[in-house]
């Protein structure tokens, strides 16, 4: 539970929709389907390339071979999809170590495939976990993000810094109810770029006599757009019932600014009254 400040309420306590992190959940069924794959259809793997002239010859490492490239291939697309490489060391990691137990220790491919199924199970329960973590604080004043997975990493974000709210509602959370919910402040929080980048170019060479002539030109150009986009303990990521969680953040933000400018206008009204108050008392000094 966050300190308070004076007079704040805790409105709401917030944790994601389970189906909110189905992305980072279906990795790891994934990884378990590999395993389970193989194990049922080893034998069908071996007898299909057996009859082919040029792979014959090594067919009998022709499950382990797929069993790399179903781990590596997804890997790489994880990794640039989710913009962190450190997606592919853990499914280069698990490949290698369970290739290294196989041939080092003698572990058979079923047994690699058992330990492959348990590492999917296990990263499935951490992900879980994961989630959980996350908690999300409503209060009258602001909002409060928390995680307590590995590391803790909090934010606070006052109503009156948020300059836009933005409401995502990805097709799962359509039918489950739930999204992902960004402050944007002035300074950007909340924001990431996309890239794009287009380029030409076009080259030629000509011989006349032993010379030769070259000659090439090329162009290019990029665009970077801002989208709203941040990190899950940094947004209100797939809250249950987002709409009205946005709604009610909106009149927060909005009675925020009422109090914003009435506080600006009873300043300015002491300001005038205390100059008023001076101007008596000098044309008082002045009757005397």
């Amino acid at each position: 539970m966050p300190s308070k400040i004076d007079d704040e309420r805790i409105i709401k306590k917030i944790k994601p929709h389970p189906f909110s992190f189905g992305k980072l959940y279906l990795i790891f069924i994934y990884i378990s389907a590999i395993g389970v794959f193989h194990i049922l259809f080893k034998e069908n793997l071996v007898s299909f390339f057996q009859g082919l002239p040029l792979v014959s010859v090594f067919s009998s490492q022709i499950p382990l071979v797929t069993w790399w490239l179903l781990l590596i291939i997804p890997g790489v697309v994880v990794a640039l999809l989710r913009i962190s490489w450190k997606w592919l060391l853990l499914f280069v990691g698990i490949a290698a170590s369970l290739t290294g137990f196989r041939f080092y220790l003698g572990v058979d491919f079923g047994g690699m495939n058992l330990a492959l199924i348990g590492i999917g199970l296990i990263g499935l329960a951490l992900s879980d976990v994961y989630r959980i973590s996350h908690k999300f604080y409503i209060t009258n004043y602001r909002l409060i993000t928390e995680i307590g997975f590995l590391k803790n990493e909090k934010r606070t974000l006052l109503y009156s810094k948020i300059n836009d709210l933005v409401f995502q509602k990805p097709p799962l959370g359509k039918i489950f109810n739930f999204g992902t919910i960004i402050p944007i402040t002035g300074s950007g929080f909340g924001l990431g770029e996309d890239f794009s980048m287009a380029g030409a170019g076009v080259g030629g060479s000509a011989e006349e006599g032993k010379a030769s002539v070259g000659g090439g030109i090329g162009f290019g150009g990029g665009k970077t757009i801002q989208n709203p986009r941040a990190r899950s303990p940094y947004v209100l990521f797939g809250v249950t019932n987002p709409q009205d969680l946005y709604d009610e953040i909106i009149g927060y933000m909005h009675s925020m600014e009422e109090g914003h400018h009435l506080q600006k206008i009873s300043n300015d009204i002491e300001e005038l009254l205390a100059k008023g108050e001076d101007e008596s008392e000098i044309q008082g000094s002045e009757d005397n």
